[in-house]
């Protein structure tokens, strides 16, 4: 069900930042608590429900995006406590290479 853009119409990617979401999440909280325990409404009745669903979901996406941003940092440490990722080696040690040539 693949459908074929026109030539010079890509689709554009959506990007979304962590702090971006987490600032959209921050708002759907205050929404729900704005309206507390009791909707005195329908309007705040659905108000709720939407911001609750939308908070699932967002909260959601946040964690997958924060989960693969760890497992492909390179910098992260394995379980061995050595970073997983390119690292430039060191030359050898050659303070214990034999007999010192010096005096």
């Amino acid at each position: 069900m693949s459908e074929e853009q026109p030539a010079g119409k890509e689709r554009r990617k959506l990007r979304f930042t962590e702090s971006g979401m987490e600032a959209d999440i921050a708002y759907f909280e205050a929404q729900i608590a704005l309206v507390g325990r009791r909707p005195r409404t329908t309007y705040e009745t659905a108000k709720v429900r939407a911001s609750q669903t939308l908070l699932k979901a967002l909260r959601t996406v946040l964690g997958k995006a924060k989960m693969r941003r760890r497992t492909e940092d390179p910098r992260r440490v394995n379980r061995l406590g050595r970073l997983d990722g390119p690292t430039t080696q060191a030359p050898p040690d050659t303070r214990d290479a034999g007999p010192s040539t010096k005096g």
